[in-house]
């Protein structure tokens, strides 16, 4: 059961991403691709990527979560989503 919700966030996040933000429609994008560092998204992109999270998973992001550890990657974030989900 937890692989099968780790894949639908995966496969929510990777949708997001390549709906909304046009650079990343423009490459290849794997699920290990880093997204600020890659110029897949930037600064302001990420503040939308956050505000979907908040909003689709009912969980707050804080200020100290926002780092490589959890926003790097697709996978970093819905390991990060998983994580908060299972802490309500």
């Amino acid at each position: 059961m937890e692989e099968i919700e780790q894949k639908n966030v995966t496969d929510t996040m990777y949708e997001f991403i390549r709906t909304t933000f046009p650079r990343a429609r423009q490459k290849s994008l794997s699920m290990t691709d880093k997204l600020l560092e890659g110029g897949v998204i930037d600064s302001l992109d990420l503040l939308t990527l956050i505000d979907f999270i908040e909003t689709t998973y009912g969980i707050t992001v804080s200020d100290t979560d926002v780092g490589d550890e959890n926003f790097s990657t697709i996978n970093t974030i819905s390991a990060f989503i998983n994580r908060s989900l299972e802490k309500q």
